[in-house]
């Protein structure tokens, strides 16, 4: 590259600058989800977290949507990447989506810890670029 680090004018030459690398997620939405308490629905939301990451290390949970078996999220997650050397080594790393059901059946009105004792309902996994 001129005058950076290696793989720095690739970024440069589309207008990237070094300072600003950041890593957008959505979440869109999921289907056919089943609650494993019978004839509920159940309320979902989606837990994933930045894989491998030293810098961001606590994971990102979206709202709920309560009683749905096709939910909609809309979430998106954006993680400022601190180095291009954080960007590559993201390269390669599965991002996986756990979907979770808030409904255990207790009292709606006493909050959960984050996926104490929550149901999973299923996962998705992407590799990233």
């Amino acid at each position: 590259g001129k005058g950076g680090t290696e793989g720095a004018g690739a970024l440069a030459e589309l207008g990237i600058p070094l300072g600003e690398l950041k890593l957008s997620v959505k979440v869109s939405g999921a289907t056919n989800l089943r609650s494993l308490l019978y004839g509920k629905l159940p309320h979902p939301y989606v837990h994933y977290e930045l894989p491998g990451s030293t810098v961001h290390t606590e994971p990102h949970i979206s709202a709920t949507v309560a009683k749905s078996s096709t939910p909609v999220f809309d979430d998106v997650k954006v993680w400022a990447l601190g180095s291009e050397e954080e960007v590559v080594s993201l390269r390669g790393q599965e991002m996986e989506f756990f979907v979770m059901d808030d409904d255990d059946g207790g009292d709606a009105s006493q909050p959960s810890p984050a996926d104490g004792g929550n149901s999973y309902l299923g996962c998705a996994a992407i590799k990233l670029a």
